[in-house]
């Protein structure tokens, strides 16, 4: 059976970039251990605002609206679908994360670290995404025009302002007690401007737990519990 994907899906949408890794792959760091693990991929966590519009289409001749998050949870549904007919939304793995949650999770006493809410505030009311590539992305700085080696690293840091290009890919489970769930590959970035950097260390232990996670967020919107926008 071929692998459902769905390729090329645009973040037109402004997204906050965090903890880019495009000018060279790297390894998994487990943030219990600080060591590498997996194989050396390219990567970078993208942070948008649900709400954002979007143009798509045409639909019947004139252009279509909808918003980043529908977008996205639309069209990894489909893939799921496609995989998985059958199979409760529920018990799929989805490649997104409610910043919101993250925030209480991250600030709360018993994290191993507790950090201040305002360290976290660009994920306040926000959505974000894992995404990464064996392969290395395309990467345009804002006259889009190519970017490679060091000139990405000085170029796109964590905090500028992008917009990607993803493919959706559904994967089965590696083991037993894992989850069947629905991946995103970047294929390449396109800065749209500087922003406020953010410190490498808070925004790492932000997402360090979203590898191969299960998000809270249904993107098929069956689940009761509503993203708070």
């Amino acid at each position: 059976m071929s692998t459902p994907t769905v390729s090329g899906i645009v973040l037109t949408a402004p997204a906050t970039i965090v903890f880019p890794k495009l000018a060279k792959a790297e390894p998994y760091l487990d943030p219990r251990t600080g060591q590498p693990k997996g194989e050396p991929k390219f990567s970078a966590t993208l942070v948008f605002d649900p709400t954002a519009s979007l143009v798509v289409g045409p639909v019947d001749g004139k252009p279509g609206y909808t918003t980043t998050w529908d977008l996205l949870r639309q069209t990894a549904s489909a893939v799921a679908k496609a995989k998985w007919p059958d199979l409760d939304p529920k018990t799929i793995a989805w490649p997104f994360k409610n910043g919101d949650k993250e925030i209480l999770r991250l600030t709360a006493s018993t994290a191993k670290k507790p950090k201040k809410p305002e360290q976290l505030a660009y994920l306040k009311g926000k959505v974000f995404i894992k995404t990464d590539t064996k392969y290395p992305p395309f990467v345009l700085d804002t006259n889009k025009a190519v970017l490679t080696g060091d000139a990405i690293t000085a170029a796109i840091y964590g905090g500028c302002v992008v917009s990607a290009e993803l493919n959706f890919v559904a994967y089965p489970r590696a083991k037993d007690d894992d989850k069947d769930g629905v991946k995103a590959y970047l294929n390449g970035i396109l800065k749209l401007s500087d922003g406020t950097r953010l410190g490498g260390r808070d925004a790492q232990s932000a997402f360090a737990g979203i590898a191969g996670g299960q998000s809270e967020v249904d993107p098929t919107g069956q689940d009761d519990e509503e993203i708070p926008y």
